[in-house]
This record gives structure tokens, sequence and C-alpha cells, in this order.
């Protein structure tokens, strides 16, 4: 199951010449995906209680840091590259410096905005993660001057085995 509290928002300027509005398109999680929510969280047995945590530091398990340079695509960038590329790297133990490691945000965001850079959410890209997987960034290139192609017929094969059980948000 995935657990997702925030949107990691990643690049506010532009690659053109303009800056570009950021994209997280916020929902309320509540009337959308009430059927998501999570209540409360086990702590599992052994685990350190987060009250003696002073700081919580992830930089080994992520991707370097991307760029969705002029394009609405943050959630996107936040739940495909980050999120499930993190959990790959746990599951799998990656190299996160291969591309082939690392999934795209464009496999996701182009296929969730309808067609048009207005961004998007949680509540449209997760069911997708779940439902097709994510590609890779070999087999599905990010570029913020498109984002209305879709993936390739062998980029959704390559994706099929990345899907995501469930998803849920507190």
């Amino acid at each position: 199951t995935v657990v997702l509290c925030c949107c990691v928002l990643i690049g506010a300027a532009s690659a053109r010449s303009e800056l570009h509005r950021l994209g997280f398109v916020q929902e309320d999680l509540g009337k959308v995906a009430p059927e998501h929510q999570v209540k409360s969280i086990p702590v599992a047995l052994g685990a350190t209680s987060f009250h003696n945590l002073l700081t919580v530091d992830l930089t080994n398990e992520m991707p370097p840091v991307g760029n969705q340079g002029g394009q609405g695509s943050c959630a996107s960038w936040s739940i495909a590259y980050y999120h499930r590329t993190q959990l790959e790297y746990h599951e799998r133990h990656w190299d996160l410096s291969d591309p082939l490691h690392r999934f795209s945000a464009a496999f996701a965001y182009n296929q969730v905005n309808g067609g048009a850079d207005y961004g998007s959410g949680f509540d449209d890209n997760m069911p997708l993660v779940c439902e097709q997987g994510c590609a890779n960034m070999v087999d599905c290139p990010y570029n913020d001057g498109d984002c209305t192609s879709w993936p390739s017929e062998s980029a959704y094969s390559h994706a099929i085995p990345f899907r995501t059980r469930d998803w849920a948000w507190f």
C-alpha cells in the first residue's frame, strides 16, 4: 500500500523564458477519495517512536533531483519519479543513478492532464499508477515542452510490473 500525504514541488522556474505556475491541483481527498483514507497507522514492532526522532533524511533512498521545467507536472514528479522510484529502491536495491531505475513523470502526467498543461493531483495520478504501473525514464523520457504525447506501446508493457496495489492518504 502506498501512503502519500504531501506533494513535492520541484522546479518552480521555467525552462522556457517565462515562469510557470506550479501544477499541483489540490483536491479535497475526503470528497474525491474517502475510500482511501487511513485514520491511523500502527507502529511496527521494534520501531523507534517518532517522538524520539529529531530529523529524517531519505537522501540516499531518492533519485537525483529532477526538474519539471515549464510544465505543471509536480504531482506526477512527486508520485511517479520520487515516490515510485523510492519504493523500487527499497524492494530491489536499485542503483538510482541508472535512468532505467527511475520512473517517468511524463508517463503519468501526459495521461492524466486531459490534453492540456493544467496540472494534476493525487486523485488522478495514484489510480493510474495502480492500474498501469509506471514506465522508466528511458522508455518514457520527460520533455517539459510536450505534455500531450502518450507513452509508447513498449513503455506501457514495461510499466505493468510496477503497478501499485493500492494507495491511501491521511
